[in-house]
């Protein structure tokens, strides 16, 4: 075997998850020829798939110093800075790539992806549009409507206009034809910013869905086996490229784990990236499989397992489990609350929710999506207790003794303007106050801190933000917090469960109608603690300065909290009853 060939085999390794047996290969070549260039960057791929950034910064620069016009080794290097947090020199490394190569696809939309977290969403939408006329056909068209949005809004003026300009764009897409080239439809852009600005977005997701299907008519690929039904084992498909330690990943893990104790055949379809969350799925399944990085390799892979149930667990997130949702692939298909928001997509038949996350007008609920709406007696999943032995890695604590530490532990993106007046109130009524964020990229950061002192300079002065926190941290941020703020519109998820679940309180909203802005309240619903609930605006205030400075009271509702919050975990009536509704729709109840 050539050098050439054992390069290929140790790329091919890497794909199947074997880092031990490419890295061998590597060294050996490394040994053998010491000018291997290829070898040395693969090692620097390697390196950066176990997370040592610093080695595979290095590693990869050596390969770009040999050879300064691959673009491909500026993609994994701006890859590697993104990963290790230095966007802007990611930024700086991708331009410089795509300019060396401006046929590599892939690159041009990793510095699209870019360019648009830093803040730079015009030239963002311009690296898209080259890439769209360079391909020739309609591809990124809905990309390009979607992306009218930014992550963090610069006002509530601002995000207003985006809005508009974000509707207008998506409707247009009605009078675009095709063609589309479905190879390059994992490139694009998902619309994920939309459902974090608290409207209905049934109509626009059925537009972007019903363009894609016109426009690209592969999509609605259908299984041989979808026609029948002829055996006693029900096969149950979950698919997430999240199942690993993220919130998809911890929603699910015990609904899969429950369902592989019934019987069913519980079939899984991930990334492959492992951690403890995505070995706990791996080891509770009948058969767990990688996902293809191409959408008819993926089809083929589901459609052989002859399923009966496909559950998506999340759609929106991910360009792959997107467009793997337009085929049908089971008889029976649906959509969890992964990503809190209705598809779009015709052919998935349920969306898979709660009574309490969704509001008690039944039509209205239902008329926010394409699916039908399917409500649980309690939110859909089965959460483990939490492991609360993190005090070893407690932070400092970012306030000094007497002052009130109020916590915001959400991403920065879902901080709607509409929060900024609330969050000043609280800071305004309670002048021992200290607010405090999680870091996220510095634009997102900058974009707040202008939007709070826009409304009390001085106010402004006690909200701060701690560096990113890693999960020992974390809950011990929780627990240390003297009241949790969640965020409007769109609220917490498991951190939510894991703020609950330490007796911390979380004061929540339950005003808005769409069912992401109502996790934590049907959490609360759950355990049958509700004193921090707020049903206006005003309110939200009230109850967060009452708790912030009432020591009594809130040791009182922790209290409560700790003493109901088993009622949040092993919830096997869930597994139940979704398993009941499963059958009595393959009618085998």
């Amino acid at each position: 075997m050539n050098s050439r060939q054992q390069i290929d085999q140790a790329f091919d390794l890497i794909q199947k998850g074997d880092l031990l047996g490419a890295k061998a290969i590597c060294f050996f070549l490394g040994k053998s020829d010491g000018g291997n260039i290829d070898a040395q960057f693969l090692l620097g791929v390697i390196a950066y798939k176990e997370n040592r950034f610093k080695d595979a910064i290095d590693l990869v620069s050596i390969a770009i110093e040999a050879r300064p016009t691959v673009g491909e080794y500026h993609k994994i290097l701006g890859d590697i800075l993104l990963a290790d947090k230095r966007i802007e020199e990611a930024v700086s490394v991708y331009r410089k790539g795509y300019n060396l190569d401006i046929s590599n696809i892939q690159l041009g939309m990793n510095l699209a992806r870019a360019l648009r977290r830093n803040g730079g969403e015009g030239e963002a939408l311009e690296v898209v549009k080259q890439i769209s006329n360079q391909c020739g056909n309609k591809t990124f068209a809905a990309t390009l409507a979607s992306w009218r949005l930014s992550y963090v809004a610069s006002s509530a003026d601002h995000m207003a206009e985006m809005r508009r300009d974000y509707e207008c764009s998506v409707n247009a897409l009605q009078t675009v034809d095709g063609p589309i080239d479905e190879n390059l439809l994992l490139y694009t852009g998902t619309n994920f910013l939309a459902a974090y600005q608290g409207e209905n977005d049934r109509s626009f997701q059925e537009v972007i869905a019903d363009f894609y299907l016109r426009a690209c008519p592969t999509l609605a690929y259908r299984a041989s086996h979808v026609d029948q039904l002829s055996r006693s084992r029900v096969r149950i498909g979950f698919v997430s490229q999240s199942f690993r330690n993220h919130t998809v990943g911890r929603l699910y893990q015990g609904l899969i784990a429950q369902f592989n104790k019934r019987d069913w055949k519980v079939y899984v379809y991930a990334s492959g990236k492992m951690d403890e969350v995505a070995h706990h799925i791996q080891t509770n399944c009948y058969a767990f499989r990688s996902l293809p990085a191409n959408l008819q390799d993926a089809r083929d892979l589901i459609a052989a397992d002859q399923l009966d149930v496909l559950f998506y667990a999340d759609i929106g997130m991910d360009p792959l489990t997107y467009f793997l949702a337009f085929a049908r692939l089971a008889h029976v298909q649906c959509v969890g609350w992964g990503h809190g928001v209705t598809t779009g997509i015709r052919s998935l038949d349920y969306f898979i929710s709660s009574k309490h996350l969704e509001t008690d007008d039944t039509i209205a609920a239902a008329s926010q999506y394409t699916e039908k709406l399917i409500r649980l007696s309690s939110p859909p999943t089965y959460l483990y207790p939490f492991d609360e032995r993190f005090h070893e890695q407690e932070p400092m604590k970012p306030v000094a003794e007497g002052q009130t530490l109020y916590f915001c532990s959400q991403p920065l993106y879902k901080v709607h303007p509409d929060f900024d007046p609330i969050l000043i109130d609280i800071l305004r009524r309670d002048k021992n106050g200290v607010a405090v964020f999680i870091e996220g990229h510095p634009n997102w950061c900058a974009s707040l801190r202008n939007r709070w002192q826009a409304i009390d300079i001085n106010v402004s002065k006690r909200i701060c933000f701690v560096p990113k926190l890693d999960k020992n941290a974390f809950q011990s941020m929780l627990a240390m917090a003297d009241v949790i703020l969640d965020t409007i519109y769109f609220t917490g998820g498991i951190s939510s469960a894991e703020a609950l679940s330490l007796g911390t309180p979380v004061i929540t909203y339950a005003g808005t109608p769409t069912m992401s802005g109502r996790v934590t309240y049907a959490y609360y619903q759950q355990v049958g603690v509700l004193d921090c609930i707020a049903y206006t605006l005003a309110e939200y205030v009230d109850i967060a300065v009452k708790l912030g400075t009432d020591k009594f009271w809130r040791d009182n509702v922790s209290a409560n909290l700790k003493d109901r919050r088993h009622l949040l975990f092993e919830c096997h009536e869930v597994v139940e009853e979704l398993s009941e509704f499963f059958l009595s729709r393959l009618d085998l109840a």
